[in-house]
């Protein structure tokens, strides 16, 4: 009975053993870093933008981005990737590498002036605006606060011989006429972010007339009210003809994006 017993207990341990040898171990699948990106078309005279991103395995995404409009954020695989830029003919406006940074969120926006062959008009290109990692909650931690970003668009663009005035941006309250936020001085591509209170504001866009004087004297290029909305993220883009009277505003209010695992 004991050898019975003993057989038992070894055909069991030679079986356990053969299996070992046979299975072969199991291998998390190797997760590649990616990005969350949208893409933004401010140009001056594109009305359309036919984006392709070519990712690493060869796979091809595909955007149309209108005048004046934002793509909603997609993920897309880290690293460096090619893009063509196309505009509504098919003429290529860009193509080359871009470096999309693992685990950000970012907008790409393409500006300035369409105009090939013209290396001194022509100054459309791309800026890259990293709202932070996916991992962390990006934007106002309370209703009490908002978050206001400015992009400028027009700044030393030149339109039927006329250059762009320089300009700043003031909040004030939009019943007391009183500031609300200290003024933002900008130029070409320049963004500029800041924290504020919610509540109707209303926006002055503002060249300097007499610099270095005491008694500064301004013309107004632009006036556009906003509502500020506590825990909201507000983009504020600049855009349009450098020379229109009032300067155009596109406006954009969003919530900060979940946060996301790596």
């Amino acid at each position: 009975m004991r050898l019975h017993y003993l057989s038992i207990v070894l055909i069991l341990f030679i079986s356990v053993m053969l299996y070992s040898c046979i299975e072969e171990p199991t291998i998390s699948e190797v997760k590649r870093p990616y990005s969350s990106l949208r893409l933004g078309n401010f140009s001056r005279n594109v009305e359309t933008l036919n984006i392709e991103i070519t990712n690493a395995d060869g796979t091809v995404i595909k955007k149309t981005v209108n005048k004046n409009q934002m793509t909603t954020h997609f993920d897309i695989a880290s690293g460096t990737r090619a893009f063509v830029v196309k505009n509504g003919n098919g003429d290529v406006l860009i193509q080359k590498n871009i470096s999309v940074s693992s685990y950000e969120e970012i907008t790409l926006l393409f500006s300035g002036t369409s105009k090939p062959g013209d290396d001194f008009y022509n100054t459309f290109g791309e800026i890259a605006y990293s709202e932070g990692d996916v991992y962390v909650y990006n934007g106002p931690k309370a209703d009490t606060t908002a978050w206001l970003h400015y992009f400028d668009f027009i700044s030393e663009m030149e339109e039927d011989g006329v250059l762009a005035k320089n300009f700043i941006a003031r909040c004030v309250d939009k019943s007391t006429g009183k500031f609300v936020d200290a003024d933002e001085e900008f130029s070409f591509n320049i963004i500029q972010s800041l924290a504020t209170s919610p509540g109707e504001k209303r926006l002055l866009l503002l060249n300097l007339l007499n610099p270095g004087s005491t008694d500064p004297k301004y013309d107004t290029l632009g006036k556009h009210d906003i509502n500020v909305e506590g825990g909201k993220r507000h983009y504020l883009f600049i855009t349009g003809s450098p020379i229109a009277n009032p300067l155009e505003l596109v406006k954009s209010v969003e919530s900060p994006l979940p946060v996301r695992s790596k």
